[in-house]
């Protein structure tokens, strides 16, 4: 009879697809993945087979989820329009905000840092700290940083899918679904009377994806946010009316 295992299969995959998502494969090592979910190499090993065959099993994690998130935001507003704005500018606000708000900690941290020192006192040669007065900075000394890590699927893409046939597969395949339902979303709208029946669904479906995946790209370089909204926001009028 098999051994039953002492943890939680999902809940180490989730800690793994994390690390994997932030790293990467290749600067993850088995040391990185014992240390994130606390399990010894045999262990992970007999659960899910070797590194790349983590990486995969987290890689097909994320698309589920993400799947199923591209499915929830795109049913948010009543009319396509009103879902694809929503869900495009989900995408924007999960890059932007994130790293304006890693900026702000960052800035706060340097502010904690040199208002904590300690001043002398010429009269009785005793110091003071500071520390207390602005005591309101410790919490940034401890914020975790907010995750900015892109799309783990397109992530692979761009490391493994060009010489990985495996990777290759699954990241279209992806994208393949997620074309069916950007589709799917069309057509209901079509058939709601929001477009007239001619209106072309499966070209525009693969026009906003295309576009949904170049922005995830491009946001990874930091660009500047008005080009982006102002982008984003002509593409969706242009195509949804």
């Amino acid at each position: 009879m098999a051994r039953k295992r002492e943890f939680d299969e999902q809940q180490v995959l989730e800690q793994v697809m994390q690390l994997f998502w932030q790293q990467g494969y290749e600067a993850t090592s088995m040391s990185d993945l014992t240390a994130a979910t606390g399990l010894q190499k045999p262990s992970l090993y007999a659960a899910y087979g070797d590194k790349r065959s983590l990486f995969e099993q987290a890689l097909r994690r994320y698309n589920e989820q993400h799947l199923i998130q591209i499915q929830q935001l795109l049913h948010t507003g009543k009319t396509a329009k009103q879902s694809f704005t929503q869900l495009f500018q989900h995408v924007l606000n999960m890059t932007l905000e994130n790293k304006y708000q890693n900026a702000v900690q960052d800035q706060c941290k340097v502010h904690s840092t040199n208002e904590n020192y300690s001043e002398h006192n010429n009269d009785n040669n005793e110091h003071y700290s500071k520390n207390e007065e602005h005591s309101d900075n410790k919490d940034y000394d401890n914020a975790q940083r907010i995750p900015d890590y892109g799309c783990y699927c397109l992530n692979t893409l761009v490391e493994l899918a060009p010489h990985d046939q495996t990777f290759a597969a699954l990241t279209r395949e992806h994208q393949m679904k997620l074309a069916d339902v950007f589709t799917q979303r069309l057509q209901q709208a079509v058939e709601q009377g929001e477009y007239a029946p001619t209106y072309d669904v499966s070209g525009n479906a693969h026009i906003l994806l295309v576009n949904m995946i170049g922005l995830t790209v491009l946001l990874k370089a930091n660009p500047d946010p008005a080009f982006v909204q102002h982008s984003a926001a002509l593409l969706l009028s242009s195509l949804l009316g």
